[in-house]
């Protein structure tokens, strides 16, 4: 019986060049033994099949060239024997389940999971209770055997699910092709996929390769679905003339035909998927109110998260952020579930960001009246991460490098970043598709970052979207063995502390040392950024009871960060300028504003200031209570990261009406410094 274990490590060597064997161990949280025991079995299966082995050598594993075009014989080498690994189990019965099956016994189960009886008729009973909590009727008699139907939306909503979960990880084909086998239902994935991407050429359609892949399952499992559920799909009249205006509803019905799908619902069901995949939503869906809902988070990101965003790319924001929120805004709108494999990594990874998106996509929560998940929340952040100002100190760079990544711009906009930071003595030249890359001459760069793997004749090194501190390390080994790279003074390689502590001690358990190091050096390095209270000096708070204009207010709350030389003058009269131009756009919360200009307007420390006034301010211009100003922080910013942390704990701090409150009646600046200091920690 094949391992998850081997299974993780076939796929990090077909998904990689050569690897380190220190940093293959620590990519697979193993031991040395472990590792070289699990290599040693592989190779025998290899070598009795006349297939060239892993190699070790120098302390690097690699594979021939041979060994990765016998790829898919070498995972069906393992298939048989492959046990479906008990997080997707849930998911690949109710796949089964959905399907045209005339008849299903507990040896199906065994087969289809590849576990005892015992083991599948216990997740049966899950699986039983599962249905019960969805509304979903399951039922077994030994004449039609194990059987599920329910409402048509319900059972689809699972499949969406069921795929968004299998296909993120790793063998998710060949889950998917298992379950057909076992359902002796005949496919062609290849054929149905060809079809979606000559088609999209005719109507000069491009998507998202990833999400193109799950819509090509979909409508497989839909066109074999059984006959058994009760078909409630249904579309107002409104909705109908709106995506019937669009290109996207002609290229669905094309595909539906060719599918033999025929109910006019289901050519509605899948144009709003396919509006969920779509790259170069601009051209394609043209919707007045969306666009200035783009403009609205813009600016409630621009307020919260004060100098992430750039000043000069402000049109490339607009629209790539336009196509971000137009398929996140048809998922959440029509209940389209969708699972992000980075959401933890991203909440652990750039906690203080993610946070204060969440607070900036109030309005689209708002419009469409739900909770934003994690996951879309995420992906934003994502997309904002990929803005952020890089103020990495440039190197000499000798060399030149591009990024591949087909999971949409916002992945690959953060993974540049990443890179930026890691190589700063590397020039990178843009980010392109497998396909682009093609057409791009082999003298412009000299090596490839990508988060596939795929054949070149350069220097491939394969990475995650979104990089831990691990991956981060074994990725700049695996550059430095290949190039002569200038060190970043910021650099600290876990390889290099290892190598140091063994000249001079002996280590009893290194996987269990790299483990450790790893957490303390990574914590370290992600909690950087200053608290709030040490940003906000007792000097730089001021009580007034003069009255003010908005403008007077803004510059008398800046007066301390002027006299202290944290800001220019031409900073006070950027944040006004910027008011004049967007509105009141900094009042984040009733009673409070927070103006600011970006970096390059003035600012030279990072600091805050507070005004609190007695008498309070009109920010709206045509008196509209809501904008009734009393508290203003105004913040000095000059960098896009170094002061998210005390923004965080600034909104978490405005979150509570009682704080604001508190902060309203007090007329001492010990107490209000007190206050802000009691209650201006992160939430744990």
């Amino acid at each position: 019986m094949v391992s998850g274990f081997t299974i993780e490590l076939l796929n990090i060597l077909f998904s990689n060049s050569d690897l380190m064997l220190m940093d293959l161990i620590k990519l697979m949280d193993t031991s040395e033994e472990q590792l070289m025991s699990t290599i040693h079995e592989i190779n025998q299966a290899l070598d009795m099949r006349k297939i060239p082995l892993i190699r070790i050598d120098k302390d690097t594993v690699s594979l021939d060239s041979k060994t990765r075009q016998s790829e898919e014989e070498i995972f069906k080498l393992f298939f048989p024997s492959l046990v479906v690994p008990s997080e997707l189990r849930q998911d690949v019965i109710y796949l089964y389940m959905v399907l045209d099956v005339n008849y299903r016994s507990v040896n199906h189960f065994q087969d289809l999971l590849g576990v005892s009886r015992n083991t599948a008729l216990k997740e049966l009973r899950i699986y039983e209770e599962y249905c019960r909590n969805n509304r979903l009727n399951f039922s077994y008699n030994r004449q039609n055997g194990y059987q599920m139907n329910g409402f048509e939306t319900l059972v689809r909503n699972g499949i969406e699910q069921s795929l968004n979960r299998i296909l993120i990880g790793n063998n998710s084909r060949i889950y998917l092709k298992h379950i057909f086998k076992i359902a002796e239902i005949k496919v062609n994935i290849s054929r149905t996929y060809d079809l979606i991407t000559n088609l999209a050429k005719n109507y000069d359609l491009n998507f998202v390769l990833e999400r193109v892949e799950q819509l090509v399952y979909l409508l497989i499992f839909i066109q074999h679905k059984n006959k058994l559920d009760l078909y409630d799909l249904y579309y107002d009249k409104q909705t109908v003339e709106y995506f019937e205006s669009f290109i996207l509803y002609d290229f669905s019905e094309s595909v539906c035909t060719a599918l033999s799908i025929t109910k006019p619902e289901d050519k509605l069901y899948f144009t709003i998927r396919f509006a969920t995949t779509i790259q170069g939503s601009q051209y394609f869906i043209k919707d007045e109110s969306l666009i200035d809902l783009t403009e609205e988070i813009i600016n409630r990101v621009d307020a919260l998260a004060v100098g992430v965003l750039g000043s000069k790319n402000d049109h490339d924001l607009h629209q790539n952020l336009y196509e971000h929120l137009v398929p996140a805004y048809y998922r959440l709108k029509y209940d389209i579930p969708i699972t992000n494999p980075y959401t933890d990594k991203i909440k652990f990874e750039y906690e203080e960001l993610y946070h204060l998106v969440d607070k900036a996509l109030e309005p689209l929560s708002l419009r469409l009246n739900k909770v934003i998940p994690d996951d879309e929340i995420a992906y934003f952040t994502i997309h904002f991460g990929g803005q952020l100002r890089n103020k990495t100190d440039k190197q000499k760079q000798k060399y030149r490098a591009i990024t591949v990544c087909p999971h949409g711009v916002s992945s690959s906009l953060l993974l540049n970043l990443q890179l930026e930071k890691l190589f700063p003595s590397i020039e990178f030249k843009g980010v392109f598709s497998a396909v682009d890359v093609k057409n791009i001459a082999a003298d412009d760069y000299d090596l490839i970052f990508s988060t596939v793997y795929f054949e070149t004749s350069k220097p491939l090194f394969v990475t995650t979207p979104i990089m831990n501190w691990v991956e981060q390390d074994v990725l700049r080994n695996q550059v430095k063995a290949k190039f002569r790279l200038v060190d970043s003074h910021h650099e600290l390689s876990l390889n290099n502390i290892i190598n140091t502590v063994k000249k001079y001690a002996t280590i009893h358990d290194e996987k269990a040392l790299v483990r450790d190091l790893n957490r303390l050096m990574y914590q370290n390095q992600r909690l950087e950024g200053l608290d709030l209270k040490d940003l906000l000096r007792k000097e730089f708070i001021q009580i007034t009871d003069e009255v003010l204009t908005w403008k007077e207010a803004i510059r008398f709350a800046a007066e301390p960060l002027l006299d202290h030389q944290y800001i220019e003058e031409k900073y006070i009269d950027a944040m006004i300028l910027k008011v004049e131009e967007l509105g009141p756009y900094i009042v984040l919360a009733p009673r409070v504003a927070v103006p600011h200009a970006r970096p390059e307007d003035g600012a030279k420390k990072l600091g805050i200031s507070l005004l609190k006034l007695n008498n309070a301010v009109d920010f709206d211009f045509q008196g509209d209570e809501k904008k009734e100003v009393s508290l203003i922080f105004v913040l000095s910013t000059i960098d896009s990261s170094s002061h998210l942390k005390a923004l965080q704990q600034l909104a978490n701090l405005l979150d509570d009406d009682e704080n604001i409150d508190d902060m309203i009646m007090m007329n001492n600046i010990d107490d209000l410094y007190g206050l802000i200091e009691e209650r201006g920690d992160l939430d744990d």
